[in-house]
């Protein structure tokens, strides 16, 4: 079976989620969603850039853009290298396995709080109608940072192994939703 969940149609992609295969599962899903987010961030970030209007700094504009396009690559390999190191933990079962498929949500659930610091900053930026999105994409990714924690969680205690990063998880979590009430906060309309 595939490691990857961007080849097919998201309809082939629900049927394997909703199959018998132990993968693509949680944090490969998660990671998806994530990247997704962050395409729908750089998506309102590239309109912004486009408008007339907009007198913010044009410069700080297109890094963040690129930044938001950058993660959203990122949180697409981490959902693929996710389901190739279940697999390899469920063939072999070793420490350095049970390792990998607790490194690797960690490191998509960072590539999550990167993307929420991204909406934080985006948030000052875009006016409009567009500031939806800004928090729609913040949602997600929040979302994404709890569903891949909770994976990690289940790993550490069912594995033996990775309590080295719980506390990184912790922060991870901490972080996650502090950015998801400062953006929730900002999105507010005011009265």
């Amino acid at each position: 079976m595939e490691d990857s969940v961007w080849t097919g149609t998201i309809e082939a992609l629900r049927a394997r989620v909703a199959g018998l295969d132990p993968v693509p599962a949680g944090v490969a899903i998660s990671a998806a969603t994530a990247s997704l987010a962050l395409a729908l961030l750089a998506k309102v970030l590239a309109i912004t850039g486009e408008k007339k209007s907009f007198s913010g700094d044009r410069a700080r504009l297109a890094e963040l853009l690129a930044s938001a396009r950058n993660e959203s690559q990122t949180a697409a390999r981490l959902g693929s290298e996710d389901i190739a190191a279940f697999r390899r933990f469920s063939a072999s079962k070793t420490a350095l396995a049970a390792r990998e498929a607790i490194e690797i949500p960690i490191n998509a659930a960072h590539a999550a709080v990167r993307g929420l610091h991204m909406c934080e900053e985006a948030a000052g930026l875009v006016a409009g109608l567009m500031v939806a999105d800004v928090a729609a994409a913040a949602a997600l990714l929040a979302g994404a940072v709890r569903a891949i924690l909770t994976t990690v969680d289940v790993n550490v205690r069912q594995m033996g192994c990775g309590e080295e990063f719980l506390a990184q998880r912790s922060e991870l979590e901490s972080e996650a939703l502090r950015c998801a009430e400062s953006i929730t906060e900002a999105c507010r309309p005011r009265r």
